[in-house]
């Protein structure tokens, strides 16, 4: 991957690690006595919690930390969720000091949603995911095609399946366009000043039983509707929205801005959204959409596509984008997003050749 930008519109990369304090709360050590010189042992203790004490000072404080992972679902319907690796990512996420408040996870949770017996996957994926909950971590699903393929059968969406993935996360808010319950919703962080929103890119209406699938989706006009209902009523400075499904995906023209997809995009940028952050491709995207550079962009802002926490990660000679500017990265990871005041942080870790890196990050600014 390219070596990102440190400008205006591309934002500028943060240091990879936050210093931490150890929180020990040792005890000063004893003053010598007056005329008498320091012992070396005392003074390198001294420095020593001098140094602890800087670095406890200096140590930033989020007013939110959250991660996003994306496409944890195995490679068949027999291990429907790749617990090697997401398990490994949980590891790497557990390990953050701090921890983060919560985990959205961007679709595909497992690689089949149903059986044609009509059993479901999504219990066994809340049970892989208690490394999370049991930690305090919230879970944020999305809805992504393979969780509504039935087994053998991927080339559509079933209607029941869908039906089952809302029954399964019924605790999600329901707050979404009619039929959207839970497949669709947003919910606020009022210490951050953040707004979250999250989108369902593969809808099956209550007058169809399964629908086709197409790569890249589909929004209807009822949920671009609510979301620009949504963003004009927040008051919240920083404002995501999160969906399976790229909106400018780096396979190819025939994939980006489609339709409603376009539609979309404009809503978001209007409705003031910084980052899209969304799965689907298997691999790491940042892409920038700068203001007027189309007709949908309206302002700048960002697509984020996230690593494949589970999913065969896709090989970049597949892309079709040679462009530096999507910074392509491709194998298994995650991201880390800091909120601290008007700035948003976003780092992306990856394992590659030499083991787990940090493969991009960058800071957005909101005006």
């Amino acid at each position: 991957m390219s070596k990102p930008d440190r400008q205006v519109g591309a934002p500028e990369i943060r240091p990879l690690d936050l210093a931490q304090g150890d929180g020990t709360g040792a005890q000063r050590p004893s003053e010598p006595e007056e005329g008498s010189p320091m012992r070396p042992s005392t003074l390198i203790r001294s420095l020593w919690l001098a140094l602890a004490l800087l670095l406890v000072l200096s140590a930033p404080v989020w007013a939110l930390r959250f991660v996003v992972l994306s496409d944890t679902q195995g490679p068949d319907a027999k291990q429907a969720v790749n617990l090697p690796v997401l398990q490994e990512v949980q590891e790497r996420v557990l390990a953050l000091e701090p921890r983060p408040s919560f985990a959205m996870v961007t679709g595909d949770l497992v690689q089949v949603g149903g059986e044609q017996d009509r059993r479901t996957h999504f219990e066994e994926w809340k049970v892989a995911m208690r490394p999370f909950t049991d930690a305090g971590i919230r879970v944020w699903p999305v809805v992504g095609n393979h969780d509504l393929y039935v087994n053998q059968i991927y080339n559509f969406q079933y209607r029941w399946v869908q039906d089952a993935f809302q029954k399964a996360f019924a605790d999600l808010p329901q707050n979404g366009p009619d039929d959207y319950e839970g497949l669709a919703y947003a919910f606020e962080d009022p210490a951050s000043n953040s707004f979250f929103a999250v989108l369902d890119t593969y809808h099956i209406p209550k007058s169809m039983e399964a629908i086709s699938y197409v790569r890249q989706g589909h929004i209807r006009d009822e949920q671009t509707l609510w979301l620009a209902e949504k963003l004009a009523a927040t008051p919240a400075r920083h404002r995501f929205v999160f969906g399976h499904n790229p909106v400018y995906s780096p396979q190819g023209p025939m994939q980006s801005c489609i339709g409603n997809w376009c539609d979309l995009w404009q809503v978001m940028n209007e409705g003031g959204a910084r980052i899209y952050f969304c799965g689907h491709d298997h691999l790491y995207s940042r892409r920038l959409v700068t203001a007027g550079s189309l007709p949908e962009a309206t302002s700048t802002m960002l697509q984020v596509i996230c690593p494949t926490s589970g999913g065969k990660p896709r090989p970049l000679d597949k892309v079709a984008v040679s462009d530096p500017s999507w910074h392509l990265w491709s194998g298994h990871g995650f991201l880390v997003v800091d909120v601290q005041g008007a700035t948003v942080s976003v780092t992306a870790w990856g394992k590659g050749p030499q083991g787990w890196e940090r493969i991009d990050g960058f800071d957005v600014t909101a005006h």
